[in-house]
């Protein structure tokens, strides 16, 4: 048991010292326009949620499955993300245009 707790702790602490470098390296310019799309969505599905929080849009007559959609646009939007500030630019993967 001691023997697998060891290689968890050695595991993990690689795993957040290959985060951390991942989170600070430069991203490709592809993934760069990937994080700023996703962070537009995500905003304006965050808008759509708050205003019925706040002001009851409901009952103005719009439909419940939008904010059920935007949920879902919101969950998608904070994966793709992440997704795209982990991805780390390597001098072989980079095309020229």
């Amino acid at each position: 048991m001691k023997i697998f707790i060891i290689k968890l702790i050695e595991y993990l602490k690689d795993f957040i010292k290959e985060s951390k470098e991942r989170w600070n390296a430069e991203s490709p310019e592809y993934w760069k326009r990937i994080l700023k799309f996703s962070i537009k969505l995500g905003t304006i599905a965050a808008s759509i949620i708050a205003g019925d929080r706040f002001f009851d849009l409901q009952q103005y007559g719009v439909d419940p499955i939008i904010f059920t959609i935007c949920g879902y646009i919101l969950t998608a939007c904070c994966a793709l993300g992440l997704s795209a500030k982990i991805t780390k630019k390597d001098g072989d993967n980079e095309r020229t245009t």
